[in-house]
């Protein structure tokens, strides 16, 4: 991660949003949901402005993963809604296909798989 911070460029949005995203995700697995929720959130509002529906859809479904790993199922819940709002809006029937599954479940602790 030390790596990733120093070599990405500020004006490089898509690149902070992605390390942001896999802090989050990092932090969320390893128990520190205030800093994870941070980096998740911090992602979601960089991301905001753009244009990129399906980049913004995936910050959502991290946003969500790290809820749901911090046990705040409702606000998981509409993580994974915000999201499949906006892969509908690029038609993205992939992406929105996987977000239907997890709806009213989610992801917990369980659920999430190791990579």
């Amino acid at each position: 991660m030390r790596v990733a911070q120093e070599e990405t460029n500020e004006a490089d949005v898509y690149s902070q949003i992605t390390r942001r995203n896999i802090r989050a995700k990092l932090l969320a697995r390893r128990g520190d949901f205030d800093a994870a929720h941070e980096f998740a959130r911090d992602a979601v509002v960089l991301g905001e402005p753009t244009e990129w529906l399906n980049l913004r859809g995936d910050t959502q479904m991290d946003l969500a993963e790290v809820l749901g790993l911090a046990g705040e199922a409702d606000d998981a819940v509409s993580a994974v809604e915000r999201a499949l709002d906006l892969y509908v809006e690029k038609g993205n029937v992939v992406s929105a296909r996987k977000a239907r599954a997890l709806l009213p479940h989610p992801p917990t602790k369980s659920s999430v798989r190791r990579r």
